[in-house]
């Protein structure tokens, strides 16, 4: 299941978490776009996998974080659309800036194995840019070295795309715009 959701949240509220994220003060953290060390059951390398900027959310302390304010409606749009209660299983912010190369990074699983629970993710895209999602044929775990792109998402602020986070997918990085941030949660779905 891959499903693109239309302004999960209201114009003002997106505009006020592009500006939150793209303030001065907003602590961003140099990494890569996947672990390269990760397990290549969930994560292929095919593709590129560039430098981006993150911000991990702690969970331990997810209500106290000041960033907690700005994702907050987006959590709590995700409660409505879903009709059920969450919990988060991790929550970051990606800054991917201007790249040369448009290939798509190192496709990869947000969860690895949980069978029987229904874990989902949701890619929310903080402003207008350029590099596209992409998601490919496969769930994880897989001993292929090669998959198949069977959709593609364009980034455009206040779309969010809500997927099985078993599903191999992977970012690609601006070449027209400069920056394209989103935030990725990852959630169970409670009873």
């Amino acid at each position: 299941m891959i499903e693109e959701i239309e302004n999960l949240i209201v114009p003002s509220v997106q505009a006020s978490i592009e500006h939150a994220v793209l303030s001065a003060g907003f602590p961003w953290y140099h990494g890569t776009t996947v672990d390269q060390y990760a397990d290549s059951r969930f994560n292929l390398k095919q593709g590129t996998n560039p430098y981006q900027f993150v911000h991990q959310v702690p969970l331990d302390s997810l209500a106290n974080n000041r960033f907690f304010g700005v994702v907050s409606p987006i959590l709590d749009a995700v409660r409505a659309y879903v009709k059920r209660d969450i919990e988060v299983l991790n929550l970051k912010v990606n800054f991917l800036p201007l790249h040369t190369d448009a290939s798509h990074h190192y496709p990869h699983v947000d969860i690895g194995l949980c069978p029987g629970q229904q874990i989902k993710s949701l890619v929310y895209y903080v402003n207008h840019s350029d590099g596209d999602t992409y998601f490919f044929d496969q769930t994880g775990p897989t001993e292929r070295t090669s998959l198949n792109v069977i959709r593609r998402v364009s980034p455009r602020r206040g779309l969010a795309v809500l997927f099985d986070s078993d599903i191999f997918h992977a970012s690609s990085s601006p070449v027209q715009s400069d920056k394209r941030i989103v935030i990725n949660i990852v959630f169970k779905l409670l009873d």
